[in-house]
Parts: structure tokens; sequence; C-alpha cells
């Protein structure tokens, strides 16, 4: 497995979400999560499949979870690595420990009773004007790099993640989810960085999946980049038990 593309190993299926990456804008503007967790079910539909295993990154947690909770019998399992299924609190941990990692002197006074979005949106713009953010998302100085060769060339359509946090449709994002999922019996994996603040690292801890097997891994917010062997073992050992069609 070492070595290994997930590619080579596994038949993957990627989904640029409407208004992000290579995929087109919505016209209406319409972002909420009901349309995207249809999205999702249009593409299996489109592929011909009865079920598949559903993988989430970060942000994208939301969106596997609700679509798991809306189509469980079409989820054979839930891959949730490095994701956030409760965006407060994954938001207040982004402010938090960001906030630590600015130096000292030159960092202005945080309010702890200021609104959250305030307080996220400060520690966020202060990371990038200060050269930051790489630090705080990233365990290895050459993933950045590694990343913009990578995508080099290919669109990067922001229109859902702007139209989000600009209007009401984020409304549906920012409900906690691990309450709900307790009533989800597929089997779920979850990939943990053990320095990942900008989900928590102790953020899956409040998951409540029956059927739950959590592997941390080192490093930060991008196991999947940075952590490819312990990430294609877990995957391995997760499919290989999964419940077969008789």
């Amino acid at each position: 497995m070492a070595g290994k593309t997930l590619e080579q190993s596994f038949q993957m299926i990627y989904l640029d979400q409407r208004g992000s990456g290579r995929s087109a804008s919505d016209p209406a503007k319409n972002y909420a999560i009901e349309r995207l967790v249809q999205d999702l079910e249009d593409v299996r539909q489109q592929l011909g499949l009865e079920k598949w295993v559903v993988m989430s990154h970060s942000f994208g947690g939301i969106i596997a979870t609700a679509y798991a909770s809306k189509y469980p019998e079409r989820v054979q399992g839930l891959v949730l690595a490095n994701s956030i299924l409760n965006l407060p609190a994954s938001m207040e941990s982004t402010a938090t420990n960001g906030y630590k990692l600015l130096p000292e002197a030159s960092r202005p006074p945080l309010d702890p009773a200021a609104p959250l979005p305030q307080r996220f949106g400060m520690v966020m713009g202060l990371l990038g004007q200060q050269g930051l953010m790489n630090k705080f998302m990233y365990a290895n100085d050459s993933t950045p790099a590694h990343l913009n060769r990578a995508m080099k060339g290919v669109p990067a359509n922001r229109d859902f993640a702007t139209t989000l946090f600009q209007g009401p449709a984020i409304q549906g994002y920012v409900q906690d989810m691990t309450p709900g999922t307790a009533a989800l019996k597929m089997p779920v994996l979850v990939i943990a960085g053990r320095d990942d603040y900008m989900v928590g690292p102790d953020h899956h801890k409040s998951f409540r999946f029956p059927s739950l097997q959590v592997v941390e891994v080192p490093g930060k917010h991008y196991s999947l980049l940075e952590n490819p062997t312990e990430v294609k073992q877990a995957l391995a050992a997760f499919v290989k038990k999964l419940p077969r069609k008789a």
C-alpha cells in the first residue's frame, strides 16, 4: 500500500460542489445545504450506484453527514477525514488556537466575549496578513508548494464559499450535527489530525455514530496529503470490513 495513490487502491469519484473548484456557480446563488445534499444524490443516480462510500474533508463533513442522514440506505460507509460536524465549535478552535500562533508582541487584544464570527474573522485575517496560515494548517513546509503545483492551471471557483458567508444559506450549516449522528447506523471511519486545530483535535469525541472507528494520525488539517500511508492503511482496513451484498 505504501507509496500508492488512493486511485491505485480504490475507485475514487471526486465532486467539486456547485460554486466550487471546477464546477459552475449556481445562477440563483442557491447553496442551501438541501441543494448540495441533492447534488450528491443526483451524482449517485447518474453513476448508477446502488450504494457508495461517502468520504469528506473539512467543511465537507457537514454536507456528507447531512447526506447520510437523508439517504442512509445509499451510504455503505462514511469516511470523515479532518471533518467538521459542528461549525461553530471548529470556528472557536480556530479562533482560540490561531490567536495563540500569532506573535505576542504584535497581536491585538482578543475579547473572548466578542461574537464568534468577529473573533474568527479577525484571527483568520491576522494569520493571513502575517503569513502564518500555512503553519496553522499544514504540518510540512513543503505541502503548500506541492498543492500549488498540483492546482496550477486548474479553475478555482469560490462562489459557494463567498456567497455562503454573506447570506442566509449559512444557517443550514451552523447547526450542531453531532447529536443526530447517534441515529446513523452505517460504519463510519474518522481520520483525525492530532494537531488539527482548524477542526479541533478533540472534535471527533463528540460524534455519536453507533459504528464508529477513529484513527488519529500525526499532523494538522491535511492528513490525506501529509499522512498518505496511514490514511490508505486505515481506508483499506475499513473497506475490507464493510458488509457486502449476498
